[in-house]
């Protein structure tokens, strides 16, 4: 009786399925990590000096400073990582530098503070007061922020049911990203498809 009367798939076969799974999964990671920061890096200093000329505000040397470590990625950095980073174009900074200009950039609504991570990362819908969903990667430490209209809409439902006054609200969730997802599953994949070849040595 065949492998396949059981719905076995045959070795060769689920190599071959295995090996397209994995290209599959990484032509898709591709696309991911393909994300053009020097863009978003751009177009965030942009809008900071933008808002900053409709308030009459400045954007300072060391202000511009922080702003740029902080979106130097999507990961979340704390404020002694930035006094570290930022220490070599500003010799004297000290922590209450980089408190004040951490408390000025979340004021102007350019970045944002993870609250579970007491870090701080860079705004993607910069100049207005407005809820977000943090997605926080624990592998790869990137944190994504998504506006998600329907959860937000039923979490004040629920609030409004309490007769609670909400003053602000932001929802942080950790767990592992679409790239990191698919990174294990192909490195998975791979394993298996090595054991196999082993086995078919033996």
């Amino acid at each position: 009786m065949s492998n396949r009367s059981f719905g076995i798939m045959p070795l060769r076969q689920a190599s071959k399925t295995n090996t397209q799974d994995a290209k599959h999964s990484q032509m898709i990671i591709s696309k991911i990590n393909s994300h053009n920061h020097e863009r978003c890096i751009d177009g965030a200093i942009s809008k900071a000096e933008q808002l900053c000329a409709q308030r009459g505000l400045r954007l300072t040397p060391i202000r511009r400073k922080v702003f740029e470590l902080i979106w130097e990625s999507h990961q979340a950095v704390k404020a002694y990582d930035l006094l570290e980073r930022i220490r070599p174009f500003e010799m004297s900074a000290k922590p209450p530098t980089v408190y004040r200009a951490l408390e000025f950039l979340l004021d102007l609504g350019v970045i944002h503070r993870v609250e579970s991570l007491n870090a701080f990362i860079g705004c993607i819908d910069s100049g207005r007061t407005h809820e977000q969903l943090l997605l926080i990667c624990t592998e790869c430490q990137q944190v994504t922020e998504r506006s998600a209209p329907e959860v937000m809409s039923a979490l004040a439902t629920e609030i409004n049911t309490q007769g609670f006054i909400a003053r602000q609200k932001s929802i942080e969730i950790h767990g592992i990203c679409r790239a990191c997802a698919l990174n294990s599953a192909t490195q998975a994949v791979m394993s298996d498809k090595i054991a196999q070849k082993k086995q078919g040595a033996e």
